[in-house]
C-alpha cells in the first residue's frame, strides 16, 4: 500500500466486490478526511452488503464477499454519524482497529451507534452521504426514529449537546449567544418580548456557553434527545416586552433588571420603572 496517497487500490465488480483505499495523507483536521471519504462512499455504497472501517495499522484480513474496506489512518476519526449513516442505508458495519491507543476512542463510538441502531435499516438513499457532525448523526437518528421513538441518552461519545438553562438564573444578557461557534443559540427580539432559543441539531456540546455565562445558568451534557431533534428550535427562556410606566421608555428584560438591581444593592427598586425614573422617584 502506498501510504500518503488517497486512492482506490483495487475494485472488483460483481458479487465479490472490494474497494480498498488509503487516506494516510490526512492532517489533524477531520474535514479534510471527510472530503475524501464522502464521494468514495457515494460511489461504493450501491449494492454492497457491508463496510469495514479498518485502521491502516491493523492486520490485513481476507475481504468478505460483497463488502467494502475503508482504510483510515486511525479509527479515532470515526464518529457515531459515520456508522449511523451506513446503518440507515441498510449497510452492515464492522470495525477493524489496530488494538493500540490510537483506536481506543472508537469503542465508545461503536457502542453508542449500536444503542441507536442494532441492525441496518434502509431508511436513507445513497445519493447524499453526509459524514460531517453533527449533521451526520442528526440525519441518521431522525431517519432511524421508527425503531427508537423515545430515544434519549447521555453519552460522552455523542456529537450533540443536551443543554439546560435555568429560567431562575438566566438574565437574557446574550453572552452565550455571541460565544456559540455553531449558532445553536439565538436571542430573538420581537414585539412580544425577548426569548433565548436553542437549535438542538446544531449544538455540538462544546460547553463554551457555560464558560461565558455570568450567572452559571447553563448546563451542557453530551447526548441525543430525539424529541428535541424532532421539535426543532426550542425556546428556553422568555421575557415579555415592557415599558417604563412613567416615561414610556423600553425596559430591559425583567430577569436582567432584577439582577442589575441585586448587583447594585438596590433590590427594592421598582421594576416597572427605568433606572432614571426610579432614581427620581426616591424621597429627597
Amino acid at each position: 500500500m502506498n501510504a500518503g496517497h488517497a486512492r482506490a487500490v483495487r475494485i472488483r465488480d460483481g458479487f465479490s466486490r472490494r474497494a480498498l483505499f488509503s487516506l494516510s495523507a490526512f492532517t489533524e483536521h477531520r474535514p479534510s478526511v471527510i472530503d475524501q471519504v464522502e464521494p468514495r462512499l457515494r460511489e461504493l455504497l450501491s449494492g454492497v452488503d457491508g463496510i469495514t472501517f479498518r485502521c491502516e495499522s491493523a492486520p490485513a484480513a481476507a475481504p468478505l464477499e460483497g463488502w467494502v474496506v475503508v482504510e483510515l489512518p486511525t479509527l479515532a476519526l470515526l464518529t457515531p454519524g459515520w456508522l449511523l449513516q451506513m446503518l440507515a442505508r441498510g449497510v452492515e458495519v464492522r470495525l477493524a482497529p489496530c488494538g493500540n491507543e490510537c483506536c481506543a476512542p472508537v469503542a465508545g463510538v461503536e457502542a453508542l451507534a449500536a444503542g441507536i441502531a442494532a441492525e441496518p435499516q434502509r431508511v436513507l438513499d445513497d445519493t447524499d452521504v453526509s459524514l460531517s457532525e453533527p449533521r451526520a448523526t442528526v440525519e441518521a437518528v431522525l431517519a432511524l426514529s421508527r425503531s427508537q421513538p423515545t430515544l434519549r441518552l447521555e453519552d460522552d461519545a455523542a456529537p450533540l449537546g443536551l443543554l439546560e438553562v435555568s429560567d431562575q438564573l438566566c438574565t437574557l444578557c446574550g453572552a452565550c449567544v455571541t460565544r456559540c461557534p455553531e449558532d445553536a443559540l439565538s436571542l430573538d427580539e420581537t414585539e412580544e418580548g425577548s426569548a433565548l432559543g436553542h437549535d438542538p441539531a446544531a449544538c455540538t456540546g462544546c460547553s463554551l456557553c457555560v464558560s461565558v455565562c455570568p450567572e452559571s445558568a447553563i448546563d451542557v451534557r453530551r447526548g441525543i434527545d430525539l424529541e428535541r431533534l424532532q421539535a426543532g428550535s426550542l425556546e428556553l427562556v422568555r421575557s415579555a416586552r415592557e415599558r417604563c410606566t412613567v416615561c414610556g421608555s423600553e425596559l430591559p428584560p425583567l430577569p436582567l433588571r432584577r439582577r442589575v438591581n441585586e448587583l447594585l444593592g438596590d433590590s427594592d427598586a421598582p421594576l416597572e420603572l427605568c433606572r432614571s425614573c426610579a432614581m427620581r422617584s426616591r424621597p429627597a
